[in-house]
């Protein structure tokens, strides 16, 4: 159990608690996990009902665990772009954001963001997205928060949605039709010159 292998550790912690307005932030040691995580235990996170609902990510900071609540998820979305947010950390100086699409193996990294915000554009519509964060303090990187995967709009559409590939599938049918009856006439045309019949061709 996570409660034993945290134990075993028996790291320092940094544990910070927030009721209403009010917060507090202790470094403490020698805890008792079974204790600690009593509460997220006996709420099964597992249970439909809490997907999605929050995350919980633990990061080790120089021999020290650093326990957050990122809560990183995309609040809006559409054909091809997403809004991503996620909670502040307290000291940190800027955050770092990847994303990819699930099909893919590379990742898209965008450094240096200042906010706990960030619109990723360019996206494939009716594609599954893989997103993550991190934060910054003095200079060193936390591990990445849990992964978050969400689809863009566009699987639902009656039409087919890219890029302007509606409108060429258009200009390539009329050209299409104007070959045909360019055929159409020429075929005509010889016809009436084999039968010696009254056709002006042009």
């Amino acid at each position: 159990m996570e409660s034993e292998r945290l134990q075993k550790q028996n790291l320092p912690v940094l544990k910070k608690v927030v009721k209403g307005e009010k917060k507090e932030q202790k470094n403490l040691s020698n805890l008792v996990w079974k204790e600690e995580l009593l509460p997220i235990t006996e709420s099964d996170l597992n249970r439909p009902a809490w997907k999605s609902q929050y995350k919980a990510d633990t990061s080790l900071f120089e021999n020290s665990i650093l326990i957050t609540y990122t809560g990183l998820k995309v609040t809006s979305k559409d054909y091809t772009w997403a809004k991503v947010t996620w909670n502040p950390i307290r000291g940190t100086n800027h955050y770092q954001l990847r994303y990819k699409n699930q099909r893919d193996s590379t990742w898209i990294i965008v450094d240096s963001i200042q906010g706990t915000t960030f619109d990723i554009s360019n996206l494939a519509p009716c594609n599954s997205f893989i997103i993550q964060v991190s934060a910054y303090c003095a200079n060193i990187k936390s591990p990445l928060s849990s992964e978050v995967i969400f689809k863009t709009e566009g699987c639902d559409d009656p039409y087919c949605y890219s890029y302007g590939a509606v409108i060429v599938v258009g200009v390539v049918v009329v050209l299409l039709l104007l070959i045909l009856l360019l055929l159409l006439f020429v075929a005509v045309c010889r016809v009436c010159l084999i039968l010696a019949a009254c056709c002006v061709c042009f």
